[in-house]
């Protein structure tokens, strides 16, 4: 019994030192993707009206295109030549893979916005800018237009493991502009990357030390970097 408390006693706590991650970077929506997007309209889902924002429904029935989305631009992509009078937004749903969301160690959303939208992953609002609080319905506009050029706007995704799933993913976006037809232009061009820690933990102390003896166990936690 001795010989066991003394092999036990040596891994009940396990101080990791801390590290810089090994992070490798990769595309999960790049700048090439293909979206399914809903003229604003009217609202995307209806009577559930965060429907659309999850994974599971059903957009077969909006267009599909590449970005960057936007009018009075000189870009090349999908330009919305009708919005400027007839509509604020537009709803957009990409569907990406996700091999492991317990290993992300990282997840960002670039994101180019003339001139507000709100961004969900799976139907938790993960960034918010430049437009109102709360539940935005078809005919909002965004607050006062920026100075241009705007900014991309970068978003660290706080803890993704708790966001992600293993498998099939959805981020789903409300563009806005800031008028119905006061607004000259309008744009929204996003992307997704995400990076993998690949760093072990690094044992720097055990406790009790190594060759120790307990006189009883009563738990075996699970070590925590």
């Amino acid at each position: 019994m001795k010989s066991v408390s003394r092999l036990l006693g040596a891994f009940l706590s396990v101080l990791c030192a801390p590290v810089v991650p090994l992070l490798q970077a990769t595309d999960l929506v790049g700048p090439a993707a293909t979206w399914r997007y809903l003229e604003g309209r009217t609202e995307a889902s209806t009577p559930d009206a965060a429907a659309w924002t999850r994974g599971g429904f059903n957009d077969q029935g909006w267009k599909s295109a590449a970005g960057p989305f936007y009018y009075g631009k000189p870009f090349t992509g999908t330009e919305l030549a009708d919005m400027r009078g007839n509509y604020t937004g537009i709803y957009l749903r990409k569907t990406f893979s996700v091999a492991d969301a317990n290993v992300v160690g990282s997840l960002t959303l670039h994101v180019l916005s003339d001139d507000g939208f709100v961004a969900w992953i799976n139907g938790k609002e993960v960034a918010r800018f430049n437009v109102p609080e709360g539940v935005l319905a078809h005919t909002a506009t965004a607050l006062p237009a920026l100075d241009e050029p705007v900014p991309t706007q970068d978003v660290d995704v706080a803890e993704p493991w708790k966001v992600l799933v293993s498998g099939e993913n959805v981020i789903a976006i409300q563009a806005l502009n800031s008028s119905l037809s006061d607004s000259s232009d309008f744009a929204l061009f996003a992307t997704v990357t995400a990076a993998e820690d690949t760093t072990a933990p690094r044992v720097v102390d055990l406790s009790p030390p190594a060759g120790s003896t307990v006189d009883e166990l009563l738990e075996i936690g699970r070590a925590h970097v």
